[in-house]
């Protein structure tokens, strides 16, 4: 097993810290895929530029590993706006837009189509709850 560098240290970390506050609120089955996929980030670590990786991974994460990112748990939209996002060009009339902000779909912002098809939008809490 690789040694653990003080970038991968720091992301962790921050993962054990906002975990346990989200765990406590929601399903096990998540808490494990959670729990799953950092155990992976922690035996490989960021990707590295190594023979046999997709060409993906030769790209230089090192920028990304370097930065400190905070977690919205809430979701606030931090002044995000429909208005805003007309404006920006990011909001088409007549348009399917799924707007995440921070990581959290925002169903307020969001436009989902007229006929779903079978297909439905939900946040992961709503869909631990209701499946």
């Amino acid at each position: 097993m690789a040694a653990v560098g003080s970038e991968q240290q720091r992301y962790l970390s921050r993962f054990h810290d906002v975990e346990e506050s989200l765990a406590s609120g929601g399903p096990d089955w998540l808490h494990g895929m959670r729990r799953g996929a950092v155990e992976q980030f922690s035996k490989l670590g960021f990707p590295t530029a190594r023979r046999g990786n997709e060409r993906w991974k030769y790209t230089n994460v090192a920028p990304i590993a370097r930065e400190s990112f905070g977690v919205d748990i809430e979701g606030r939209s931090n002044g995000v706006t429909r208005d805003s996002l007309v404006r920006g060009g990011h909001l088409l009339e007549g348009q399917t837009t799924l707007v995440f902000i921070n990581g959290h779909y925002s169903t307020e912002l969001s436009t989902p189509p007229d006929s779903l098809n079978g297909v439905r939008t939900s946040t992961v809490e709503e869909t631990a709850r209701s499946d």
